[in-house]
């Protein structure tokens, strides 16, 4: 196989990967691992039709949506998720509203299944916070508490259209860790719904090198709402972020430390004064690389 046409196999095999997702010709070429150079969609889509013969026996396309040949309901499994993405997306722009109130939130995006069509009705809803810095502890503190108030907190058995609160960096470091290939697809297919100011563009900026290394086609998106953020009650918090930090470190430590979380495990759990990165049940970019590497071999291609 050509270079370009190993891209289109290596894109779809890690799409497989993080949950099983068909890909459209737009979402192909936007997303596309690693090209030998810089093309265009015109160049891509007519390497594409002409080399499909080669790239056959190991995808397969349907009604205008491509997939790992083993993937059999690749197809059928997108269809079902972008109905389901509806109502979803329409309860994260909810609460990014309210979240977007809160004191030293500056971005609301949405990150996991629901941002890479791959989410199902049973799903809970991921969510990336960027925060001023300095205030990690006390903004995820009390998003915490109003979202548990609301009843739209992921905790314990609750999880179904829920808001999982997993993942905050604060906007002094908008670099996304770790620095792998995991990390560039969230920057890559995140939805961003509300941004303060110039929040989105810095984020972007900050992750540009990261998200091209993998995903050179990948283009900022649109921002749904933007406003200088309300900075007024902020004052009333800013003594508390020492007591909130004390708090929630003691009780993370304390999960940690009875989990079965393996040492390599707990390189991908963060959580310090710049980013806390959680993930449910256990460490998802791990997992997706392994599926992926593991597609690779089955194709015969190098990870």
């Amino acid at each position: 196989m050509e270079e370009l046409e190993k891209s289109i196999v290596r894109t779809i095999a890690f799409y497989d990967a993080v949950g099983g997702v068909a890909l459209s010709k737009i979402e192909l070429y936007k997303y596309l691992i690693n090209p030998a150079e810089n093309i265009s969609f015109g160049v891509f889509y007519e390497t594409l039709e002409r080399k499909w013969q080669s790239l056959k026996p190991h995808i397969s396309r349907y009604r205008g949506f491509y997939f790992l040949k083993k993937n059999k309901d690749g197809y059928v499994k997108r269809i079902a998720t972008g109905k389901t993405s509806i109502k979803k997306q329409q309860i994260a722009k909810r609460m990014a509203r309210i979240i977007s109130f809160m004191p030293y939130v500056r971005m609301v995006a949405i990150t996991g299944s629901l941002s890479q069509h791959s989410t199902n009705k049973n799903s809970d809803i991921d969510i990336l916070i960027v925060v001023k810095s300095g205030h990690i502890w006390t903004t995820r503190m009390l998003v915490s508490a109003i979202t548990h108030v609301l009843g739209k907190r992921r905790h314990g058995n609750r999880v179904k259209d829920r808001i999982c609160l997993n993942h905050y960096i604060s906007d002094d470091r908008l670099s996304l860790r770790p620095g792998d290939m995991f990390s560039a697809h969230i920057n890559a297919s995140l939805i961003p719904l509300w941004s303060s100011g110039k929040t989105y563009e810095l984020f972007e900026k900050e992750n540009t090198h990261l998200v091209k290394s993998y995903f050179p086609n990948h283009k900022k998106v649109h921002v749904w709402n933007r406003r200088n953020n309300r900075n007024g009650i902020e004052f009333l918090f800013s003594l508390f972020e020492p007591l909130f930090r004390n708090i929630q470190l003691k009780k993370i430590r304390h999960n940690f430390q009875i989990a079965d979380f393996n040492p390599q495990e707990m390189k991908s759990v963060i959580f310090d004064d710049h980013a806390l990165v959680f993930h449910h049940p256990r460490p998802i970019n791990q997992k997706a690389i392994f599926l992926y590497e593991r597609n690779l071999k089955e194709l015969g291609l190098n990870p």
